[in-house]
C-alpha cells in the first residue's frame, strides 16, 4: 500500500499528534508500505528519514494546498490518505473551515481517505454562549471533514460517540487506542539505581508528574503527607507546571529530549497524571508511557475512561486531595498492592503497541 498522512507539525517540534503520526508511519514502513507525511512548513521539522518521506510543504491548510496534495498523489501513485485530525492543530481556534474544503477537493479526485479523529470537539460548558456557538461550528467543520471521508476510526469511545451524534448515520466506528510515542528504557538496573539516588539521594518515595495538568489537589497531597514525616520526592519529568516552582521536594528535569523521557518514568515509584472532569483515557500518549513501564499511575475517572482501567487493579483513581493522600501513602506501605498494580498496568500496555495499531488500521483499510 502507498499511503500519505496528512498532519499539522512533526518532530521534533513538540506536538502529540506528530509524534503519533510519524510513530505510525514508520510501522507501515517497517512492514513494507512506501509511506508519505505531508505537513505544514514549520521550521525545525526533520526530514532526513530512511524509510519515510517527511514533505513540509503547506502554507496554509485551505484549498491552495490541494495541487500540491494531489501532485505527489499521483507521483506517488498514492492508495488511500490518512487525515490525523484535530481541530486545533489545524487551526488557533479550532475552526479549520480550510481544511474541510481541502478535503472536499480531495474526496473530488477520486482517492480514498480515511480520518482519524484525535478530538472531535470541544465540550460545551453550561451557561456559556460563546462556547455554544464554538460548538455548533466545530461540530459542523468536523462534520463536514467526515462527509468527505471513507473510513473513520477514532481513540476512545466518547469520541466514538461525539462522531454518531454528529453523524448518526454512522454505525461502526472502529476505537484504535494511542500507544506510547516515548521510547521504552533501555538502562540497565545499575544504571537506573545511579539515577534514582541522584534524584532521591535519601530514598524518598518519588511521585512523577509529566507535563502540564491541573497538579493543585496532588502537590497539597504530597505536602501533607512530607508535614506527616514521609519521605517524597516530586519528581518534574519534562515540561510541566513545576518549571517556575522551587522547593526541596521537588527535582526537575526540565525540558527532555522524547528518548530520555522514560528513564524518569522509570525510576518513579508512581506516575500522578491528573487530567480534568473528562478523566484519563487512552489518548493520553503520558498515561500509555507510564503503564508500559509497569508504574502505578494515580489519575481521575471520568466520561472518557475506559472500563478496562480498574481501580486498584490497574490503576488508582483520585478525585481530591485526601484522594491522593490515600492512594500515595498506600503505595509508599503497602507493597504488595503497588505491585499488583504494577503487573496489571504492564497487561494494558501489552494489548496497545504500534503493531497491533497497524494491524487495526490495516484490516480497517483492507
Amino acid at each position: 500500500m502507498n499511503i500519505l498522512f496528512l498532519t499539522n507539525n512533526m518532530p521534533p517540534n513538540i506536538d502529540g499528534v506528530g509524534d503519533y503520526t510519524m510513530n505510525m508511519a514508520r510501522e507501515f514502513a517497517r512492514h513494507g508500505h512506501k509511506v508519505i507525511v505531508v505537513c505544514k512548513d514549520y521550521n525545525n521539522i526533520c526530514i532526513t528519514h530512511s524509510d519515510i518521506d517527511i514533505m513540509p510543504i503547506i502554507k496554509f491548510w485551505n484549498t491552495a494546498a490541494l495541487t500540491p496534495i494531489l501532485e505527489i498523489v499521483k507521483a506517488e501513485k498514492i492508495d488511500v490518505i490518512s487525515l490525523q485530525y484535530v481541530p486545533h492543530g489545524f487551526h488557533p481556534k479550532g475552526l479549520p473551515w480550510g481544511v474541510a474544503r481541502l478535503m472536499k477537493g480531495i474526496k473530488k479526485s477520486g482517492i480514498k481517505v480515511m480520518t482519524f479523529c484525535h478530538e472531535v470537539c470541544v465540550p460545551p460548558i453550561k451557561g456559556d454562549l460563546k462556547r455554544a456557538i464554538l460548538v455548533k461550528l466545530m461540530s459542523l467543520i468536523t462534520k463536514r471533514i467526515l462527509q468527505q471521508s471513507d473510513y473513520i476510526a477514532t481513540s476512545i469511545g466518547w469520541y466514538a460517540k461525539m462522531i454518531r451524534d454528529i453523524m448518526p448515520s454512522i454505525a461502526n466506528i472502529p476505537l484504535l487506542p494511542i500507544p506510547s510515542n516515548v521510547p521504552l528504557c533501555r538502562k540497565s538496573k545499575e544504571e537506573l539505581a545511579i539515577l534514582k539516588e541522584n534524584v532521591a539521594p535519601q530514598g524518598e518515595f518519588i511521585v512523577g508528574f509529566i507535563g502540564k495538568r491541573d497538579i493543585i489537589y496532588a502537590v497539597q497531597a504530597v505536602k501533607e503527607l512530607i508535614s506527616e514525616g514521609y519521605k517524597i520526592k516530586i519528581l518534574s519529568i519534562g515540561q510541566t507546571n513545576f518549571l517556575s516552582m522551587e522547593s526541596e521536594y521537588i527535582y526537575k528535569t526540565g525540558v527532555l529530549p522524547i528518548e530520555y523521557l522514560a528513564d524518569y518514568i522509570a525510576i518513579s515509584d508512581c506516575i500522578v497524571l491528573p487530567e480534568g472532569k473528562s478523566g484519563c483515557s487512552f489518548k493520553s500518549g503520558s498515561l500509555m508511557a507510564a503503564l508500559c513501564e509497569g508504574k502505578p499511575v494515580i489519575t481521575n475517572k471520568g466520561k472518557m475512561t475506559d472500563s478496562s482501567l480498574v481501580h486498584r487493579d490497574n490503576i488508582l483513581f483520585a478525585k481530591n486531595k485526601i484522594d491522593f493522600i490515600h492512594a500515595i501513602s498506600s503505595l509508599i506501605q503497602d507493597k504488595k498492592l503497588s505491585e499488583y498494580i504494577s503487573q496489571g498496568a504492564k497487561k494494558i500496555s501489552e494489548k496497545v503497541t504500534w503493531t497491533n495499531t497497524y494491524e487495526q488500521y490495516l484490516r480497517f483499510l483492507s
